[in-house]
């Protein structure tokens, strides 16, 4: 049940006036909703991003399931509004409110931040303000929620630590559930908010940073030092030693809107052993965990099943490092490609890629294939540890080559330590020599992406120094140079100036957060996006707060004390620094899968009791960690296949718009009857061909916001489907879109998009002030006029559109219009344009309801509905 105050300031004032107003209904695929009377703590998991990105993060969702597995436990989503929709909730006085019930973020118990990126850190405060929370936690109270932060950005927590009440340091999901026990019994005992935070402090992993105290000596951090017998003075990470099948929800949440990651993915390893010298989640996420495959493959069949995607993606940090891909492959092939279902592994070792892997991933449909090299030579890769040779390389070109790619696509950085100049040209020298390698298999595209070098905690590189920002343009106008030459090559790279303030933030201690706080009131916000990241705001910042920038970038001294040392990662600050020796010696590490166990840290005495055995091989056998079920022989269950059969029956069916399925798009529609038709097993026929796609063909779209019950679509379905598809297709769709009429035709029909000629529309004015004359006369000079020009921009250009031709009759019946429109050469008038003629600012002000009531087909001088002509 949502919150009614909240949904009817939307409903009138907010949602018709912003961009993609889905982002902000809820209302998804397989969202929870529980009785909010029912519960003991009540959770807001935030995500400082914007909503198609957010969605797109798997990590969210794992918590978001494992938390609403208990039926005492309610976990609510909530996202960073983009600026418009921020706007408007600002100018009516709404409080940022959770997706699922609209409830006002202040009222929850708990707000869990999923720090990903530091250039999210401004909209947490944003977030937090438009709550009506205060940014600082010292200057919270006791009725407000405790705000937790965790995720990879945790791994140096103290620039935003003045912001937070707690982090959670390692891995989630089972430390979120003991967070809301222990906070569940507080709530009982009705303590306050300080002893709260005392009986957090006791779970493992848990910082509270207040019960800490920063210490400085000449400017510089010095230590950290307990304030409360209740802080240890290291907080050891968590780890789940199992990835257990209960973590992953077989009923993925499914957006309305299409997302940046829009698929099923699924983790099948966590962690990695291959000790690249630069890479956080490399060292952060040890040791590996396997997840057994018939676990995954139980997963994939259960959230195709339950989401209607078309697409999984295998997520790890390595794949080819995962020892069950084989058997995993062998299965998915089997269960998926006959299906038609597409499969993405986003990452794979150069030294590992071979032509089953190739043919595995590209039996159904070839998108671009990712190369990361990291570095252009040799040397620079044995410096990083990156143990890949240029026979791996083009090895494994060739065989994406001859497996049909047409796009390929490198990843390196520039800035690492040790560069010179000849390995920035290495760069271009071996993507020329994968161009020429290319040549013999027609037009092959190539993408380069270049990123700067980026200190990160917890690494062997964790104390170097940052190249400046002149050094590194200068890099990549001599790559630009360079590929500027070569007409195949599209060469992107990462704003050094962005780069910078990451890795100030990044390197930061506590301070930090007065510049953060001074940025966001400055207007700091989706730093992340170009459009909005302004340098010169942070760098003000930064001057505000009394920092001198080289502090952070500059080489650090390997025995000075980091902000971040009373985290206990598991990787010992010993085994960093000698990797880091070993780095400038050139000498490379062995991957500790294949070599003796390199002593890292996560088996020492007194450290982490859980980890039993790394994933190693002594000099006899290999010992692998295999998580989840033990060998498991029941069957895995049935998707739906994707028929491809020549005979067909037609359907026409009509379906209405209403409430919340106003603000979904057309794009929008489609996709959701796709991925309803799969859920309900309704076998549609599918095109042949590169990139098959359903055979379905919809009415000419209606504008966002507006309502019909006059909506219409074709679908190609096979012969053997005998069910009733109103009932089977309706509990599929989302809320607000219900299909209310159907016909079959003995044929194929005209299309919609060449048969409909007009349409119907009601317009709602009882909300608006209208003066009865002066509309009149507006309407009779609008309609007696031979031609009305507007403005509208057309594949991103401004041209001017005579709207008249297209205008049918308007007349007004008490407190509504009724307007008929009609399709010239398949072109009508936008209801808007109309509307905006005739009311000019009167309607921008206010939402006006409008109402398809029908779309018609003139034949032989008379109108039918779609649904009615004959064939």
């Amino acid at each position: 049940m949502k919150n009614k105050q909240t949904e009817q300031i939307l409903e009138s004032k907010i949602l018709p006036f912003v961009s993609k107003p889905a982002r902000y209904i809820g209302n998804e695929i397989n969202v929870v909703l529980k009785d909010l009377n029912s519960i003991s703590v009540h959770v807001a998991l935030a995500f400082p991003e914007v909503y198609e990105l957010a969605m797109s993060y798997v990590g969210f969702d794992m918590l978001y399931h494992v938390l609403n597995q208990q039926e005492s436990i309610y976990a609510e989503r909530v996202y960073a509004p983009w600026p418009d929709m921020e706007k408007l909730m600002r100018e009516q006085h709404l409080p940022l409110y959770s997706l699922e019930t609209f409830t006002p973020l202040k009222e929850f118990d708990i707000i869990g931040f999923s720090l990903q990126y530091e250039l999210t850190y401004a909209n947490i405060l944003n977030m937090l303000d438009l709550a009506g929370i205060a940014p600082l936690s010292s200057e919270r109270d006791e009725n407000d929620p405790l705000i937790i932060g965790g995720g990879p950005c945790s791994c140096n927590p103290e620039p935003v630590a003045d912001f937070f009440d707690a982090f959670l340091i390692g891995d989630g999901e089972e430390a979120v559930l003991e967070i809301s026990q222990v906070l569940s019994k507080c709530k009982k005992s009705r303590l306050t908010r300080a002893e709260k935070l005392k009986e957090l402090a006791g779970i493992r992993g848990i910082y509270i940073p207040q019960f800490y105290k920063a210490e400085y000596e000449d400017g510089r951090f010095k230590n950290l030092r307990s304030l409360e017998e209740a802080a240890p003075e290291r907080i050891l990470t968590r780890i789940v030693p199992d990835l257990k099948p209960q973590f992953y929800p077989e009923k993925p949440l499914v957006p309305l809107i299409e997302i940046t990651h829009d698929r099923i993915a699924v983790e099948v390893m966590r962690g990695c052993t291959e000790g690249c010298r630069f890479c956080n989640a490399g060292m952060i996420y040890r040791p590996v965990r396997e997840r057994n495959y018939q676990d995954v493959m139980r997963q994939i069949s259960g959230g195709l099943q339950n989401s209607g995607y078309e697409e999984v993606s295998f997520l790890s940090l390595s794949i080819s490092d995962y020892s069950q891909l084989p058997a995993l492959m062998t299965e998915s092939e089997k269960l998926l490609n006959k299906k038609n279902i597409n499969v993405s592994l986003p990452s794979m070792r150069l030294d590992s890629f071979n032509e089953e892997i190739a043919q595995f991933v590209s039996s159904v449909r070839k998108s671009g294939f990712t190369f990361a090299p990291e570095a252009g030579s040799e040397r620079l890769r044995r410096v990083i540890n990156k143990s890949i040779t240029e026979d791996n390389l083009f090895s494994s070109v060739e065989i994406a080559l001859k497996s049909g790619w047409k796009l390929l696509k490198f990843y390196f950085m520039i800035g690492l330590p040790t560069e010179t100049e000849e390995d920035v040209e290495a760069i271009a020298g071996l993507v020329d020599k994968a161009v020429w390698l290319g040549k013999k298999y027609g037009k092959i595209r190539y993408h380069v992406s270049i990123s700067p070098f980026s200190p990160k905690s917890h690494t062997p590189f964790q104390w170097e120094r940052q190249n400046t920002k002149e050094e590194l343009i200068g890099k990549i106008d001599l790559l630009r140079n360079k590929f500027s030459r070569m007409h195949q090559i599209k060469m992107s790279w990462r704003d050094p100036e962005v780069s910078r303030i990451e890795c100030i933030l990044g390197r930061g201690d506590r301070r930090m957060s007065k510049a953060i706080l001074q940025a966001w009131k400055a207007g700091a916000k989706f730093d992340g996006w170009t459009d909005y990241f302004n340098y010169d705001t942070w760098i003000n910042a930064f001057d505000a707060a009394g920092l001198t920038l080289a502090e952070f970038e500059k080489e650090l001294n390997v025995e000075d004390p980091l902000p971040w040392d009373h985290l206990d990662k598991g990787v010992s600050k010993a085994f960093l620094k000698k990797e880091r020796a070993k780095a400038f010696q050139g000498k490379p590490s062995e991957d500790c899968k294949t070599g003796i166990c390199l002593a890292c840290g996560l088996q020492r005495k007194g450290g982490f009791a859980e980890i039993t055995d790394c994933y190693r091989v002594n000099n006899r056998h290999r010992k692998k960690v295999i998580s989840g079920s033990d060998e498991i022989n029941e069957p895995v269950p049935e998707i739906v296949s994707r028929p491809t059969a020549k005979e067909a029956v037609f359907y026409r069916i009509q379906f209405e718009k209403s409430d919340y399925g106003r603000y979904l798009s057309h794009l929008d529609i489609v996709r959701a009857f796709e991925r309803g038709c799969r859920k309900a097993r309704i076998p549609l026929l599918y095109s042949q061909g590169f990139n098959p796609h359903p055979k379905m063909s919809f009415a000419p779209p209606l504008s966002l916001g507006f309502t019909s019950e006059a909506e219409y679509a074709d679908f190609e379905i096979t012969t053997d489907y005998q069910g009733d598809i109103i009932a089977d297709l309706n509990p599929h769709l989302p809320a607000g879109i219900r299909l209310i009429n159907w016909r079959v035709f003995p044929g194929k029909p005209k299309t919609l998009n060449e048969s409909i000629s007009a349409a119907r529309y009601t317009v709602d004015t009882s909300g608006l002030d209208i003066d009865d004359y002066h509309f009149s006369k507006a309407l009779e000079q609008l309609l007696k006029a031979e031609s009305i020009r507007v403005s509208r921009f057309i594949k991103g250009k401004e041209k001017e559109i005579d709207i008249r031709p297209y205008i049918e009759s308007i007349t007004k019946i008490d407190r509504s219009i009724q307007i008929k429109t009609k399709y010239v050469d398949k072109r009508t008038v936008r209801l808007n344009e109309i509307l905006d003629e005739l009311m000019g600012n009167t309607r921008t002000q206010k939402s006006i309801p409008v109402h398809r009531m029908a779309q018609l087909i003139h034949e032989n001088g008379r109108e039918f509905s779609p649904l009615e002509v004959n064939f």
